[in-house]
């Protein structure tokens, strides 16, 4: 007989372990309880947030990609009100869930979970203004929109508690850094379909809107305000280079002003066109 034999011969079997099923309560067990309890409803609670923000997020940009195929549209009324619905049911739906789960606790916890998807809302409804209106989307106008009420008031009630969905100062101006690249290919767009006068007017628009950029940057950096600076520094670059593509368009449309009548243009009405102001 082997030496492996004789060693499970004579080994006794394992015993089964003793789990201790009921303990002493004792003050600090109770706490530790208390604690766990937390920790486990704050987890679930930010992973039902995130999954609201990622809806939120693929909602915005079919509503960007919508935005953009307004251009080749054949009924932009019809389209138009398609994407409005849009916007206005991720706010009802899904925000509004988030300012829920958000109610009664404190949003900056929190607020991590939901930056993505709150990014892409403000780049999708700032840039829907842009396009139906003009100008740029103010965050207080938003900070408006995105506060609910608990339930819908009827006749007679007295009024809800309102629950507003915080709006990082951070996550709408970078939410504004993401719009410039949808105004860039707006604007590429518009000369492609010979619309001069809409491309150079964003031109304008984000030339302005780098500039604020390039004030708050500076403010951020004498003051060591709280900005996301990674973010904000790496979106500054994109900024700039969809304005230098843009400016880049604008020059190639002014410098080929001579080939207008290729396109079908009237030259007299091509160069009445100041670009680069």
């Amino acid at each position: 007989m082997g030496y492996e034999e004789k060693k499970k011969k004579y080994q006794k079997p394992p015993q089964p372990k003793k789990v201790c099923l009921e303990y002493d309560k004792t003050p600090v067990t109770e706490a530790f309880e208390k604690y766990a309890m937390e920790l486990n409803s704050k987890q679930d609670k930010s992973e039902r947030i995130v999954k609201l923000s990622r809806d939120v997020t693929i909602a915005s940009k079919r509503a960007i990609f919508s935005l953009h195929a307004l251009m080749r549209s054949g009924n932009y009324e019809e389209d138009l009100a398609k994407i409005t619905e849009t916007l206005e049911t991720v706010r009802e739906n899904l925000l509004k869930n988030i300012a829920l789960e958000l109610a009664g606790d404190d949003p900056y916890q929190f607020c991590r979970n939901y930056t993505a998807g709150l990014q892409e809302y403000v780049e999708a409804i700032t840039f829907y203004h842009f396009i139906t209106k003009g100008g740029l989307f103010n965050i207080e106008v938003i900070q408006d929109e995105l506060t609910f009420q608990k339930k819908v008031m009827e006749q007679g009630e007295p009024p809800q508690e309102k629950v507003p969905l915080l709006v990082p100062f951070f996550d709408y101006i970078l939410g504004i850094q993401d719009l410039t690249g949808e105004i860039m290919r707006h604007c590429i767009n518009c000369f492609s379909a010979r619309n001069l006068e809409a491309g150079n007017k964003d031109c304008n628009f984000v030339k302005n809107l780098y500039t604020g950029l390039l004030l708050l940057n500076t403010y951020r950096n004498a003051m060591s305000h709280g900005m996301q600076g990674r973010d904000f520094t790496k979106k500054m670059s994109v900024t700039l280079q969809s304005l230098k593509k843009m400016e880049m368009a604008c020059y190639a449309a002014h410098i080929r002003g001579s080939e207008a009548l290729d396109f079908g243009f009237n030259t007299d009405e091509f160069e009445s066109y100041n670009f680069g102001d």
